[in-house]
């Protein structure tokens, strides 16, 4: 995501949990299924286009240095009361 790109994933809970709205799933396993996964972005460009906004607006407000120190600090203080 932070190159500016699209996501093609596996349908996973893991990766899923990320975020699902911004993603063009592929079945685990399924090697039709990637390739129709990949070509959804050459056959939607706006898509593809909306997908690479929606991804940096997520690393930006959600996956940063802020948020992710914040969250350790977090677990140091329920540790230590």
């Amino acid at each position: 995501m932070i190159a500016d790109c699209a996501i093609v994933a596996s349908e996973l809970k893991p990766i899923k949990e990320f975020d699902n709205r911004s993603i063009s799933w592929a079945e685990p396993g399924n090697i039709d299924s990637l390739v129709g996964a990949i070509n959804y972005y050459f056959d939607n460009h706006n898509q593809y286009v909306n997908h690479k906004k929606n991804n940096q607006k997520i690393i930006q407000n959600k996956y940063n240095w802020s948020n992710a120190s914040q969250k350790l600090l977090n677990i140091y203080s329920e540790m230590l009361n």
